[in-house]
């Protein structure tokens, strides 16, 4: 399929008590697939992700963050240019992938993200290893807004 096409999932919501004392947070699964593929540069680029989200109350409001489980990107040339056209492809293809441990300490009430393939985005190479997951909440390196 040519043009833009992206889809995304949510798991089952799930409220449990991820830290210790207060009410329960709110946690699921989330994906999201895009695809862009464009006949003008004859290119086409993939993204998949996959996040765990965990909303709760944290200084009297709702706060949610996005944690990153997985991500993918990949940008290759589909070779459908005609024969007459000569089009560059620099850099190409790319193949990026990325995949990060989340567990939780219920108990404890916090969380512990480790990189087992690829590099950790920049953004969040801070956050490598256990956090409270409410210093996580209070973050806008994974913030959701919530209305």
């Amino acid at each position: 399929m040519l043009g833009i096409s992206e889809e995304g999932a949510a798991g089952t919501l799930t409220f449990e008590q991820l830290i210790p004392g207060g009410a329960d947070e709110l946690w699921f699964e989330l994906t999201h697939d895009r695809s862009d593929t464009d006949m003008g540069v004859d290119e086409a680029e993939y993204t998949h992700t996959e996040a765990t989200v965990v909303c709760g109350r944290v200084d009297g409001r709702v706060r949610c963050s996005r944690l990153l489980r997985e991500m993918s990107y990949a940008r290759e040339a589909m070779g459908m240019a005609s024969e007459d056209e000569e089009i560059e492809h620099e850099g190409l293809p790319i193949d990026e992938h990325t995949v990060i441990e989340v567990s939780f300490d219920r108990e404890a009430g916090t969380v512990t993200m480790e990189p087992t393939e690829g590099e950790i985005p920049e953004r969040i190479e801070r956050w490598r290893g256990t956090h409270p997951l409410v210093d996580v909440l209070r973050s806008d390196d994974f913030a959701l807004d919530v209305l």
